[in-house]
């Protein structure tokens, strides 16, 4: 019995010795490493088949002293290949780095244009653990350099900026752009080589550039093939998230501000092609200029507007061959035995709802 209770109180002693050790070496390891915020991504000099790697650093200490307004590094480094150019990252000092905190991936459009590089850079940071599978992929034609040194407006660090900026809906209605992160990029590609990332660049010059974000880089066989200025996706922000914010203006000045929206998609077929129904339902107030005419004629003009932005948007995603609406991927969830139909046989259906509350209401 007695050495049972020694057993019993020594297993207790050396458990509690292992917990105060790791909980000490956990501590000295955060304390001494440096944490990756921000990180760019470029094809290198010369052949542009290396890897040139951007990051935005903040050490602990800083950060924990500093807040936002901690000194900020920028390590950056080459390599043959992604992994290469992160392991020679930080001079050397490549296990200080921390990527558990991670925000943004900024790649720039000359790796975009290189399919071997969009195929690696999705393999290799997907597979990399201390990445959060959330964290935010942007496309550039601008230095990623650049952009990771310049401070947003409120003095945020970018990747916090950039995670306030998308939201927990993850879509800007103001920009009509919508998040795209870093496990949806690479099951994209996986899927059918395609992906859609939202645009980040910069307005002005000197010590007067701007972060600005609207617009896409559209990808498909795994490259860069085009972009789409932000006026023209209203589409995406009706199809697949809350348009609530959003403002549609008439050819007369009648302005509607919508209070919110739901999308709801079914499918059905339709000879060789597949019909994609997009039920909306919406609501919006009147604002600005008292308009003369009724709800009902302004009903019908604001539902034609929302229906030609959703064709608008799809026709464009069609004419390049990448489902930007993700509708292949709503298809599937649904009705998983269906094959996957390409963008071009999947025609697209508004239905919308929508209740105009009068000025003040």
């Amino acid at each position: 019995m007695r050495n049972k209770k020694f057993a019993l109180k020594f297993v207790a002693i050396s458990a509690v010795s292992l917990a105060l050790l790791t909980f000490n070496w956990d501590r000295v390891e955060m304390e001494n490493r440096a944490f990756v915020v921000v990180m760019g991504i470029e094809a290198g000099e010369g052949d542009k088949t290396s890897f040139s790697v951007y990051l935005s650093v903040v050490d602990a200490p800083a950060l924990e002293n500093g807040g936002e307004d901690a000194p900020k590094l920028l390590y950056q480094a080459e390599g043959a290949s992604l992994s290469h150019a992160l392991s020679q990252a930080g001079g050397g000092m490549s296990d200080r780095l921390y990527y558990g905190h991670t925000k943004a991936i900024v790649i720039h459009k000359d790796a975009l244009e290189n399919p071997r590089m969009v195929r690696e850079i999705a393999d290799t940071l997907s597979q990399k653990g201390e990445i959060n599978i959330r964290t935010i992929v942007m496309a550039t034609d601008k230095p990623v350099s650049e952009i990771l040194q310049t401070k947003p407006k409120g003095g945020n660090l970018l990747g916090t900026y950039l995670s306030n900026y998308f939201g927990g809906d993850g879509a800007n209605v103001a920009s009509l752009a919508i998040k795209a992160d870093l496990e949806g990029f690479d099951a994209s590609l996986r899927r059918d080589g395609t992906a859609v990332l939202p645009k980040i660049t910069l307005e002005g010059g000197g010590d007067g550039k701007e972060i600005n974000i609207g617009g896409i880089f559209a990808l498909k066989n795994f490259a860069y093939i085009d972009s789409i200025p932000e006026e023209l996706l209203a589409g995406q922000i009706w199809v697949k998230e809350n348009a609530g914010g959003m403002e549609l203006v008439l050819d007369d000045h009648t302005a509607l501000q919508i209070i919110r929206s739901r999308p709801k998609i079914t499918f059905a077929m339709g000879g060789d092609n597949l019909i994609c129904h997009v039920k909306i339902q919406a609501t919006g107030n009147l604002v600005g200029l008292h308009s003369l005419r009724n709800n009902s004629e302004l009903n019908a003009d604001f539902t034609k507007k929302i229906e030609s932005q959703i064709t608008t948007t799809h026709g464009l995603f069609q004419y390049m061959g990448v489902d930007g609406l993700m509708l292949t991927e709503t298809l599937h969830k649904k009705y998983p035995n269906i094959p996957l139909q390409p963008i071009e046989k999947i025609t697209i259906i508004p239905e919308i709802h929508l209740e105009i509350k009068a000025h003040g209401s």
